[in-house]
């Protein structure tokens, strides 16, 4: 069975063998915080409320799940994104007490900075 989890901002879909992974909240007819969408748990979070999908709502799911595709340079994208987040703190640190940025991170950064692609 297909997956669909958002949690935290993160969208994870499993499907024929893939991981898509995206830092966005697809709109859904119903209003969540979370979703769960696999053969275990099927539902979602609002308001710290657990509530079951509907037949609809989960025929909804599938039909996202079932229409999306493997983006490569959405990938890189996510994974550029996700190495700046977690180095982050070497750039702050920086900026509040004037420890130098490793060489190597500050090369990575650059390269992720540059990998990463927007359509308009």
């Amino acid at each position: 069975m297909n997956t669909f989890i958002h949690q935290g901002g993160l969208s994870l879909i499993e499907k024929d063998g893939k991981r898509l992974e995206a830092f966005m909240k697809p709109e859904f007819s119903f209003q969540y915080d979370d979703v769960q969408f696999h053969e275990t748990s099927q539902g979602f979070v609002l308001n710290d409320n657990w509530t079951d999908f509907t037949a609809e709502q989960a025929q909804e799911l599938t039909t996202y799940i079932d229409s999306q595709v493997e983006d490569p340079q959405g990938k890189i994208n996510f994974e550029s994104l996700n190495y700046l987040a977690e180095t982050d703190w070497y750039i702050t640190r920086l900026a509040e007490s004037g420890v130098a940025v490793p060489a190597d991170v500050t090369t990575a950064r650059a390269a992720a900075r540059l990998a990463v692609v927007t359509t308009p």
